[in-house]
């Protein structure tokens, strides 16, 4: 699945891990909605869950690919993320976000299911982000 996303996604480096909170959300859920604003940095209001798969096989690659449009980063199902960069320093520091934006969901759900931002709200959060990463 790493060469098929260098293929299907305009990147320079991805980064796969097994990290603790990320692997517990997505054998919880089938995505992590926008509760937080940082959920932006994907570029995406969320972050999705692609489909289980067995390791190492293409239908995992193509659930993945279908995970990932339009984002920077997925959950793979009962198993772990992925995070794509221009380089691997930007992959690798979302993928530290996305397993500390999963240890907060996994703990505010322990608790209730929290509050999410609006769609208006977070159009202006990723418009915000997307410009103050060009500048």
């Amino acid at each position: 699945f790493h060469l098929d996303l260098y293929k299907h996604n305009n990147c320079n480096a991805v980064v796969h891990a097994h990290s603790k909170f990320a692997v517990i959300c997505s054998c919880l859920y089938t995505v992590i909605p926008a509760f937080h604003y940082m959920i932006a940095l994907t570029e995406s209001k969320s972050i999705k869950v692609a489909k289980y798969a067995l390791f190492g096989t293409k239908e995992l690659s193509e659930n993945i690919i279908n995970a990932i449009q339009k984002s920077k980063s997925c959950l793979i199902s009962n198993h772990g993320q992925i995070s794509i960069g221009n380089t691997l320093e930007s992959a690798f520091e979302l993928a530290e976000e996305v397993e500390l934006l999963c240890e907060y969901y996994y703990f505010c759900r322990l608790q209730k299911v929290p509050k999410n931002i609006s769609r208006k709200e977070m159009n202006k959060v990723l418009n915000k982000i997307m410009n103050y990463k060009s500048n």
